[in-house]
């Protein structure tokens, strides 16, 4: 039922419909029905929409004569393989150029209301570029629902990704709060109470080499990541690679089955045979190697072992995170002393002992170092996640719909596939900027419509030569999106 609140801010002959959390309104027309002879009311076109703190608020009749341009050109530019494979595995060049233009929106503003995405595409030249595509709030939720409930493609498209990676995959879950009680896949979870609202549990892919996502899918917040990973694995294939997951995933039933395609790492349960060999070793016999982490140079200390299954148990330390968390505890205990007061000197010396160690079980026949370096780079989805956690907001999406989540899940894939090949050109510069501070500059560059043709405006003589060098065209006439011809 629709607020006594917006209704009371419904112009007079119009008609109010909620679609997904928001009031749009639309014209009401009266006609008589032949067949009965009754006057009967029909909606027409939708000409604004309500919100309770801006009342009514029109559709523009005007066109908008200067747009947004800078931003989207670079992406375009970068870009434009991403959208030849979308129309590639897809097979329907209307779904792929929708999941671009989603991407590059979702990516330039980060993940907004669906209803602001569509303002943000209507001020932008891709809506004149792609003139066929009218995304609409509703267009929008129709296409992502859409894109959840029919996957063969888009699984074709994400698997692809997979098949021409690195083939270095870190499998990684993370929490995303929701707090709508219509949400399907809304639940209480492990970290719900850190979260203060139910949750959902998003399962990604990443390349741990080439820092970029490849497949990801959402799952209901109760369903652990030892649980979810055997419904992900049903999807994507990840054989010949090396799969790098956390203890979280330890599960027999997944990781039996991805030993015979794959090679694996993962960290040592306590209970593992091997582990507990290793627990009581002679630290004599520890051999060593240098870690380099960024510009610094650690030594780590390691031993090895095999467990009940045959399989390489390594235990690591890494005697300057040792140090480090050593040097926090002493602090901790000087500045904190009653909280220390109930332990034994025993356990303060075994939670000593455990500093800067970790225990990896591995199938493969790599160098001890590698395995090491490899599982730290498990941490790069990281960086992936929280961009999805500073712009990814689904209380304020608006999303509920089981299959529009989905649909958003493989959305969120296009935008850090966009994102990696623009940050590849920026970077490519040499001069320090971030991604975010280079697209703000870009957001600068406008095109304005003079009679019947566009102007690029705002370019600076610094910024062109700076696109010049990485190879993007300012000319408006310039397509880089040249759909591929339809499959028959």
């Amino acid at each position: 039922m629709t607020p006594r609140e917006i209704l009371d801010k419904c112009p007079k002959g119009m008609t109010v419909k909620k679609i997904h959390d928001h009031y749009y309104v639309y014209e009401q027309k009266a006609y008589k029905d032949p067949k009965t002879g009754k006057w009967k009311a029909k909606s027409g076109k939708c000409v604004g929409k309500i919100t309770i703190e801006d009342g009514f608020v029109p559709n523009s009749n005007k066109p908008a004569s200067t747009k947004e341009f800078g931003q989207y050109r670079i992406m375009e530019a970068c870009a434009y393989d991403v959208y030849e494979s979308l129309c590639d595995k897809l097979n329907d060049n209307a779904w792929a150029a929708d999941a671009f233009i989603l991407g590059c929106l979702f990516l330039a503003n980060g993940f907004k209301p669906i209803s602001h995405i569509a303002e943000h595409y209507s001020q932008s030249y891709l809506s004149d570029y792609f003139p066929s595509h009218s995304l609409t709030p509703s267009s929008i939720a129709k296409r992502l629902h859409e894109f959840g409930q029919m996957q063969d493609g888009i699984i074709a498209w994400q698997q692809s990704l997979i098949e021409s990676s690195s083939k270095k995959i870190a499998i990684d879950g993370h929490a995303v709060a929701t707090s709508s009680k219509y949400n399907d896949l809304a639940e209480l979870g492990y970290k719900s109470s850190k979260l203060g609202s139910e949750m959902m549990n998003m399962i990604t892919a990443y390349d741990a080499d080439r820092n970029v996502s490849l497949a990801g899918r959402f799952f209901e917040g109760n369903k652990l990541d030892k649980k979810a990973i055997l419904d992900f694995v049903k999807f994507f294939s990840f054989k010949d690679s090396l799969v790098i997951v956390d203890k979280g995933f330890t599960n027999d039933d997944f990781l039996d089955p991805l030993g015979e395609s794959c090679d694996y790492i993962i960290p040592a349960m306590k209970g593992n045979s091997g582990y507990k060999k290793l627990l009581s070793r002679d630290k004599r016999k520890d051999k060593e190697f240098v870690y380099r982490a960024g510009k610094d140079k650690q030594i780590v200390q390691y031993q090895e072992s095999i467990d009940d299954k045959k399989r390489r148990v390594i235990i690591y330390k890494n005697r300057a995170t040792a140090d480090a968390e050593l040097a926090a505890l002493m602090d901790d205990m000087m500045m904190n002393k009653e909280k220390f007061e109930d332990m034994t000197k025993s356990e303060i010396a075994s939670m000593k002992a455990n500093f800067g160690v970790i225990c990896l079980i591995t199938n493969s026949d790599m160098e001890p170092k590698d395995v090491y370096c490899w599982y730290k780079r498990r941490w790069r989805p990281e960086t992936y996640f929280d961009v999805l956690k500073n712009h990814m907001n689904f209380s304020e999406l608006g999303l509920q719909d089981y299959y529009e989540i989905q649909g958003l899940a493989f959305i969120a894939v296009v935008v850090d596939q966009i994102r990696k090949r623009v940050w590849e050109k920026v970077s490519s510069l040499g001069k320090g900027y971030s991604l975010p501070e280079y697209l703000l500059k870009m957001r600068g560059i406008k095109v304005h419509k003079n009679s019947n043709s566009w102007a690029v405006e705002n370019l600076t003589i610094k910024l062109v030569m700076e696109l010049e060098q990485m190879g993007i065209s300012m000319d408006y006439g310039k397509r880089y999106l040249v759909p591929p011809t339809p499959k028959n």
